[in-house]
């Protein structure tokens, strides 16, 4: 949870602050020696995040946020579920095999906990095959007075985990400055979740768990009222979005400027997008619609967009430099 990027409202009374898990903070700047906390938009507790930036739409009746999701991992968090219904969360290691190829997406076994940090074959009991292997691992980096310190990387849990014949690995994240995530990896052939203390030592307790992948999705753009920090429509519909394994290429979206009822957005591979914008004036507002697309030349990798006066839009591609274009037909304000 940190500001990615901040942005000033039309009327310059608002600040926009892509505070990235957190969401997007609205600050009233009308006194700008004190900034105040009007409201955040909310992600779902098994959602990517990773609110990049932001642009503001107002439409007929209601203004809208339209935030901009920069996720270049399409796994999306895993679901526990152990005990009597009980749920929890987790994320992935991008170097294990994606629970998302598991059959039926899921994986149940039994499950075991590793001795000390699980650095050691010996660490593992002799039933650790075939069941799921819960390791302590312990992410001091941050905290200002750890306790605890690691005894090994990260993916040497992992290999001996898989060395010791486990069908997957879930991390026991312990941390009091980080949420349970990966900070290295190596190439493993299970799969390999990080999740909170109380979830970890629950699927231990329980004896069994099953790891449910959710659909895998790479960053697209979510749009919020501002108001109430309430999600009301999305656009992700594009190629490669939704891709485990993906094309070549990077398939998240990265910002988007609006000009009256448009939206442009830069999406790397998928070049730069046009969405027309008057859907969100239903009631209830429905999604944005694809109006135009611009792919530069070669391997597209559209980082950002500027839009002048004149709505020309300036197009930085990180392979072949800026492109100067003009949206016409359906994809033009």
């Amino acid at each position: 949870m940190y500001d990615h990027s901040a942005r000033a409202s039309a009327d310059g009374l608002k600040a926009y602050v892509s505070y990235w898990d957190l969401g997007v903070l609205t600050l009233d700047i009308s006194d700008v020696t004190n900034p105040t906390l009007i409201s955040r938009t909310m992600f779902p507790a098994d959602a990517d995040g990773e609110a990049h930036s932001v642009s503001e739409y107002q439409g007929t009746s209601r203004h809208f946020l339209l935030q901009n999701d920069e996720d270049f991992d399409p796994r999306s968090p895993a679901h526990i579920l152990y005990g009597a219904g009980q749920l929890g969360i987790a994320s992935e290691s991008p170097g294990a095999t994606p629970l998302w190829f598991a059959p039926g997406h899921s994986l149940t076994a039994g499950v075991v906990q590793a001795a000390n940090q699980g650095c050691g074959i010996s660490d593992y009991p002799p039933g650790t095959a075939d069941k799921i292997a819960v390791v302590r691992t312990v992410f001091s980096f941050f905290d200002p007075a750890p306790s605890e310190f690691p005894q090994c990387l990260q993916q040497e849990q992992e290999a001996m985990a898989e060395a010791a014949g486990a069908v997957a690995v879930v991390h026991d994240f312990i941390s009091t400055a980080s949420s349970p995530q990966f900070w290295d990896f190596g190439e493993i052939g299970i799969p390999a979740l990080f999740t909170d203390h109380v979830t970890a030592q629950g699927i231990v307790a329980a004896g069994s768990a099953t790891l449910e992948a959710q659909p895998p999705t790479w960053g697209y753009m979510r749009i919020f009222d501002p108001a109430t920090g309430v999600q009301v429509a999305s656009f992700d519909d594009l190629p490669g979005v939704h891709d485990l394994p993906a094309p070549p290429g990077f398939w998240s979206i990265h910002n988007n400027e609006v000009v009256g009822d448009r939206a442009y957005a830069s999406w790397y591979s998928n070049g730069v997008v046009a969405l027309d914008l008057t859907p969100l004036n239903q009631n209830p507002p429905a999604d944005p619609v694809n109006v135009g697309q611009f792919l530069p030349a070669g391997f597209p990798d559209v980082w950002g967009v500027a839009i002048r006066f004149d709505h020309v839009i300036f197009v930085s591609d990180s392979g072949s430099g800026l492109w100067i274009i003009r949206p016409t037909g359906p994809a033009a304000p």
